[in-house]
């Protein structure tokens, strides 16, 4: 399972995500995080293929739409702009709103970072 999930490519994530907020924060935002990770694959395990034939799409498909996704990720975190912070905003880095942290958590923590295409695939098939 570790394999199929990508731990150390999470964490550099999470780390850069979550890398300047308080440690209490960053708790919370891991925690929550693997709630979403495992919820989405029991989803995915038991209701997979159900629902993947109600909308009639094969595995081909969602391979193919889960790469797209995944090059239009990728080429956004090549290509984002560095942004330098006032030491105002560096302050009040720390000070990150509770709903701003928890619309991290599921994307781009959980998905597609944590439980990608190729993690939903291969627990559906």
């Amino acid at each position: 399972m570790l394999a199929i999930v990508n731990p150390l490519g999470s964490a550099v994530l999470f780390a850069a995500v979550a890398g300047k907020c308080d440690p209490s924060i960053q708790r919370r935002m891991a925690t929550s995080s693997a709630l979403a990770v495992l919820i989405i694959l029991l989803v995915c395990a038991w209701l997979g293929n159900s629902i993947l034939g109600l909308m009639r799409l094969t595995t081909p498909m969602l391979q193919a739409a889960g790469g797209i996704i995944l090059l239009n990720y990728g080429l956004r975190m090549v290509t984002v702009e560095d942004v330098k912070l006032t030491q105002r905003e560096r302050d009040s880095a720390g000070d990150v709103t509770e709903e701003h942290w928890k619309a991290l958590v599921v994307v781009p923590l959980a998905i597609p970072s944590t439980v990608g295409v190729g993690t939903i695939t291969t627990v559906i098939i």
